[in-house]
């Protein structure tokens, strides 16, 4: 096997100082766990200090795990990696984090040649004393590969720090580009498929980074942008799900194939004989043909890694529509619109979606989406996110040009959280400070942390920034904020805010007669009370219901159908 190049600069620094406060969860681990500063909604700067030289940037992946090296005696660490692309230099970042306080034990950033495209991380912890960064890419008129880097045991417990090359496999052998894409499966699984154009859509298998051949899924030679994704149903097989569009029919194939058929000692991987970046045959069971209207330009697939079944989810664009393709196979009923192991798709910009119902917003650019799965957050069942970037400008919510933006689901597509729907980001929280040349990407790991991992990048002051941050899934949003706002004749407001005592609702006058619907629920969507009436009587209701409240943030959601006026506000009590 090909060794990675020595020219590549190893750049590791240790930076001792606690960027996360604590907080007490009772999820799979007993103990403490640690919550990001300000709810987990702080941004913080690719590692280390200076920043790596990030350039306009096109593509961007990340992978976020939970784990310890033997070296640390049992010490939990977060261990997050991170990629960046641009058409001048690339790179991978990587940082490991005290689960229990936060400290950062290790951290730094690696290059990669600018000829090296569609970097893809993903992590294994399984194949030794290490965990293990891997790295796929396609090398511009070579092509496909990818690299396992050996992370080394931090400084902090008398390690070297930093990563260490292992080994290049190359995939293929592809002169022209072509799109490639990597999931990790708990420490152990590694997957990744590559489209061969008039062949089909290549996929290898590792088992702890032991790889098996390669192989060309049967029936895909017309299939095109494919994405993966792991699911690990009860006592059902690993199953390597894949998405990829489907030109003569105009639509998008969902499949699998069975992960342990095709890694090493696999019952095809023993068969086959192809020798270098020759490929053997491998069955498909194909889940879902949905016929699309256009050609979609991103396809991002995810699923949960293990649950009771086989559920997915993938998000794609079409001109300037966001589109999500759903699919549950548990039952349910309406509002769920996708129950039974029937597939359903969504749209969360032309207006289409209901209930609650989401504002068009397809007048401008809707780009690039991503998706992300949490695997037991709400009621116990799966939800997931869906986030994009928008140059859509909402003079109540989104003032900028351009902000990323995002959703979170149920398992079958009704929207967790009616009262903010949408929630906009950006640098600092300012949306017009994303990048000229934004990226967005989501951990595809969710089985192993109560928390989203994502990287957007930004403009920061040497011109572009990488960031990345974690967040927690029961936040149900990306940042406290509004909902869209559908202003009406006569604008209702809340004051003041923060609040001590109480706050008061103003409005006009002239409308002060007309039924009003006020919702007050805490950060997760847990209502603390409804009102259903007159405008005069809101602020006797607010001033009851808020005094029972202890400080923190809430949410007040108002309608008034009479004036169409719809807001929801997010306040603060103090002490």
């Amino acid at each position: 096997m090909k060794k990675i190049s020595t020219k590549r600069s190893l750049i590791t620094a240790a930076v001792k100082k606690s960027i996360f406060l604590l907080l007490i969860l009772s999820s799979f681990i007993t103990k403490a766990q640690f919550m990001p500063a300000n709810g987990g909604y702080t941004e913080y700067a690719y590692p280390p200090s200076p920043p790596p030289p990030v350039g306009m940037t096109t593509n961007s992946s990340n992978y976020g795990w939970i784990g310890s090296w033997p070296c640390t005696g049992g010490t939990f660490c977060w261990l997050l990696v991170s990629s960046w692309e641009g058409p001048t230099v690339s790179g991978i970042s990587w940082q490991a984090l005290d689960y229990y306080t936060g400290v950062i034990y290790d951290q730094g950033y690696q290059i990669y040649p600018a000829n090296e495209v569609n970097l893809t991380v993903g992590l294994i912890t399984s194949a030794g004393p290490n965990p293990q960064i891997n790295v796929s890419y396609y090398r511009n008129g070579v092509g496909h590969f990818v690299d396992v880097w050996k992370w080394n045991c931090p400084s902090h417990w008398g390690g070297p720090g930093g990563i260490t090359a292992s080994f290049t496999r190359q995939l293929s052998c592809l002169t022209t580009y072509s799109q490639i894409s990597m999931d990790s499966h708990k420490g152990y699984g590694t997957a990744i498929v590559w489209e061969q154009p008039g062949v089909g859509i290549n996929v290898c298998a590792g088992n702890n980074n032991t790889f098996g051949h390669q192989f060309t899924i049967m029936g895909t030679a017309k299939n095109s942008i494919p994405d993966v994704a792991f699911t690990h149903a009860g006592s059902s097989v690993q199953q390597i799900h894949v998405a990829s569009y489907f030109a003569p029919a105009n639509a998008i194939k969902e499949y699998y194939v069975n992960w342990p058929d095709i890694i090493p000692g696999g019952m095809l991987d023993m068969t086959c004989t192809a020798l270098g970046c020759a490929t053997c045959p491998v069955p498909s069971v194909i889940e879902d043909m949905n016929p699309v209207a256009g050609i979609p330009t991103h396809i991002r697939l995810d699923a949960p890694d293990h649950y009771s079944v086989q559920n997915w989810a993938y998000t794609y664009n079409i001109r300037n529509d966001i589109y999500a393709r759903i699919m549950n196979h548990n039952p349910g009923g309406w509002p769920e619109p996708s129950f039974g192991g029937v597939p359903a798709t969504v749209c969360f910009t032309d207006g289409s979606y209901i209930p609650p119902g989401l504002p068009v917003i397809n007048g401008a650019t809707n780009d690039m989406p991503v998706i992300g799965w949490d695997n037991n957050n709400i009621s116990g069942s799966p939800s997931f996110y869906v986030g994009w970037h928008t140059a859509f400008n909402d003079p109540g919510y989104n003032p900028g040009s351009d902000a990323y933006i995002a959703i979170q689901l149920k398992e079958g597509g009704f929207i967790a959280n009616p009262l903010m729907p949408f929630s906009f980001f950006g640098a600092s929280f300012t949306p017009s400070n994303i990048s000229p040349t934004p990226t967005l990407a989501f951990s595809k790991q969710n089985d192993i942390s109560p928390y989203l991992y994502e990287t957007f990048s930004e403009i920061g002051g040497c011109g572009f920034d990488m960031k990345h941050r974690l967040i927690p899934w029961s936040s149900g949003s990306f940042k406290p904020g509004r909902s869209t706002v559908t202003p009406g004749d006569n604008e209702i407001s809340i004051n003041p805010n923060p609040f001590k005592d109480a706050p008061v609702l103003s409005t006009s006058e002239n409308i002060e007669n007309e039924n009003i619907t006020l919702t007050i629920t805490d950060m997760s969507g847990k209502n603390l009370g409804t009102y259903n009436n007159p405008i005069y009587g809101a602020n006797s209701f607010l001033a009851t219901a808020t005094s029972k409240l202890v400080p923190g943030n809430y949410l007040i959601s108002v309608t008034c159908n009479k004036i169409n006026f719809q807001k929801t506000f997010q306040v603060t009590k103090t002490d």
